[in-house]
């Protein structure tokens, strides 16, 4: 289903490592979270899995993969696209994207807002900000600093979404937006009475008042 996009036909050079092996790699890398280093023989150098998850990110490789596999699950009515889901959770930065250097090595500086960290109560952390349809299927997603406001991130979640269909354009709309009230903000409910999108959230409370 999606070999055309990370395993295209090679004229010529030299002879590719296996796709569908590196591809096993990236998984099995994203799902354990160990260090590269420690990616299994079975799945190729680790050197080799880094630099295709590069390509294959910086190209558009897994959108349009994404794309393709939203087009299918929903051929296949395994979708419900009715509400849409968002959520965040915050994880701490390990040392190397913090900026720190190697043991005894000098530390290199880091804009850490464009490696979207920020400091917090746990120290230097990043925020995953996804949107999921009703059966908690992956539509879009963000990275920001962990110190950021949550509904600063709920207009991007929004507008990246772009479900391909057989005909005509893309589906970027739902009927309900559902979101803890992290997310909650004017603009917000204002953006989905535009669209026609029942916000389904929680106020926030200033000082003992409900906004």
């Amino acid at each position: 289903m999606i070999e055309e996009f990370v395993s295209p036909p090679q004229v010529m050079g030299r002879p590719r490592r296996d796709d569908r092996k590196i591809l096993n790699g990236i998984f099995w890398i994203l799902c354990s979270g160990a260090k590269r280093r420690d990616l299994p023989e079975r799945y190729g150098p680790w050197e080799t899995d880094y630099q295709r998850f590069r390509q294959w990110r910086d190209d558009g490789t897994f959108d349009q993969a994404l794309a393709r596999l939203h087009l299918r699950l929903g051929k296949d009515g395994l979708m419900d696209l009715d509400a849409w889901m968002a959520d965040s959770k915050s994880s701490r930065a390990t040392r190397a994207p913090g900026g720190v250097g190697k043991k005894g090595g000098p530390e290199e500086p880091v804009d850490h807002a464009d490696h979207a960290l920020g400091r917090s109560r746990g120290g230097l952390t990043t925020k995953l900000h996804l949107l999921c349809d009703a059966r908690g299927l992956p539509l879009s997603f963000t990275l920001s600093a962990g110190h950021q406001a949550d509904s600063r991130h709920f207009f991007e979640l929004l507008e990246q979404v772009q479900l391909p269909g057989d005909r005509g354009r893309p589906r970027k709309r739902c009927r309900y937006v559902v979101a803890d009230k992290g997310y909650d903000s004017d603009p917000l409910r204002r953006y989905c009475t535009r669209f026609c999108m029942r916000l389904i959230i929680t106020r926030r409370r200033l000082c003992g008042i409900t906004k």
